[in-house]
This record gives structure tokens, sequence and C-alpha cells, in this order.
């Protein structure tokens, strides 16, 4: 329909509205799939720099779009023991969602490290924006849960999906602005160092 309709017919503006919203049911269902689906991974050791450096050229434009700074912190011979896909992915939902958070720039800042005597390597991804009340930021894994006008509610419940299958965990902390203190939230991703066979 929208091919044979010509820009100046009056009917085109709905079936664009139409095309509009079935391409983003659509996005809504593939995300409501991929929660659903049992997960298959493939987990091995890799360099942090082969998964983050992919992950920086993807957001880039949309980073410089928006104002906002993108910063990694790791040490050049970090590895960790993760599905880089899936891993990509979690980082890819989050730094969006710190870009999103800052509509008047700001900056997105990702570190990764092995934590001395302890059997994690953490992640963190932190955005300097708005923050988010108490309230929001203990639902925001809820499936379905979304403050967005057009959200699906189903990005950080896909995240938090993601590093359960790692065996791992992920905490939000966020702050609105108060005074002096400045407003921003971080999450945290914390991923065993070893794999504990079934």
């Amino acid at each position: 329909l929208q091919e044979e309709t010509s820009v100046g017919d009056g009917r085109r503006e709905y079936i664009d509205v139409i095309v509009s919203e079935v391409n983003r049911l659509n996005g809504v269902v593939e995300k409501l799939l991929t929660y659903a689906r049992p997960e298959k991974s493939q987990i091995r050791r890799i360099g942090f720099a082969e998964i983050i450096n992919p992950v920086l050229a993807l957001v880039d434009h949309e980073a410089g779009r928006h104002r906002v700074g993108l910063k990694a912190e790791y040490p050049a011979d970090l590895e960790i023991l993760v599905d880089s896909e899936k891993i990509k992915q979690v980082l890819l939902n989050l730094i969006f969602n710190g870009i999103q958070a800052m509509p008047d720039g700001g900056n997105v800042t990702i570190s990764a490290s092995h934590v001395a005597n302890s059997p994690w390597s953490v992640i963190r991804v932190t955005d300097t924006g708005t923050g988010m009340p108490t309230d929001v930021a203990a639902r925001v894994f809820e499936p379905f849960f979304t403050t967005k006008q057009r959200g699906t509610g189903l990005g950080l419940a896909i995240v938090k999906k993601i590093i359960d299958l790692h065996g791992g965990r992920i905490e939000v902390e966020s702050r609105q602005a108060t005074g002096a203190a400045a407003a921003g939230t971080t999450f945290t991703i914390y991923l065993p160092q070893e794999r504990k066979e079934a």
C-alpha cells in the first residue's frame, strides 16, 4: 500500500503511521521472543577490547548526535569469561539508555576490571544523566516496566536475563541531583572469572 500510494495522497499519512506502528510492534514481538526463548550460550574467555571496541563504534554516531562523550577504562590485557555477542547486547542497551538519559549531553564511562581476591570480573556503565527516583530504580529489571513513552519494558529485563545466564548479577545505583551532589546512574555487572561445570 505504501508503495502504491503517492506522497501527495491524503491516505499516505495514515498508511505511513500504520507501517511505522507495525514495524514497532514487530520489534516488540522480537524482544518478547528474545526474552522468552531458552538461551544457548557460547561462553569463552575473550579480551575485553574485542567486546567494547565494536560496541563503541556502533554507538559513536548516536552519542555524537546527543553531545555525549564516551570513555572506556580497562587494563589492556583484561580478559573476561562471557558469551561475547550477548555481552555486546548488554553493553549496547546500557549505553543507549545512558545516552537517552542525557537530553542536554554528558558522559558515559564504561570501566572493567578483575576484583582482587574475588571470583568476579566487574563492568560498570556510568552516565551523568538525570538519574532515577528510588522506586523506578527498584523496578528497572522487571519485564514490561518502562518510563519511556514508546518503550517496551523489555530491554533491561533481557539484560538481566543475559547476566543471569552467565551466573552473574547486575545492580543499579541512581542519583538525582540534590544540592551539590551530581546526578547520574551506574549499572554494575558482576561476572564469574571461572565457569562452574554443570
